[in-house]
């Protein structure tokens, strides 16, 4: 679910290395009505340059819904890795569906997908 501050960096009560990330908890389940917050975040110590995260939902016979961003990683990213979060309506569907976020940075393009359920 979105919330506000969320995410973070170097954010999280009473870790003693500094070096955390504060997330919402994740959960598959989008209820009616609801705004999401979907995430991605992808390492890479040597990067630095243009890149393009974006996110689709599909079921198996069409997309629900796609969104991206683009923006510059600049040569101090922190601890080389990249964070990035934006908040969505849901797509006006119930049932199953998948989750696919991919990044697009240089030539790396790593992927991930996972399932989602509305309500």
């Amino acid at each position: 679910p979105a919330q506000n501050g969320v995410p973070c960096i170097n954010c999280v009560y009473g870790v003693s290395t500094g070096d955390d990330v504060g997330l919402t908890g994740p959960s598959s389940y989008i209820p009616t009505a609801a705004t999401w917050q979907y995430s991605i975040s992808f390492t890479d110590l040597h990067y630095k340059g243009k890149c393009k995260v974006a996110w689709a939902i599909t079921t198996s016979k069409k997309t629900l819904d796609s969104f991206s961003v683009s923006f510059n990683v600049p040569s101090s990213a922190e601890g080389g890795f990249i964070l990035y979060a934006l908040n969505r309506n849901r797509p006006k569907y119930s049932g199953p569906a998948t989750l696919t976020g991919k990044a697009t940075c240089g030539t790396a393009h790593p992927s991930l997908k996972a399932p989602l359920q509305f309500e």
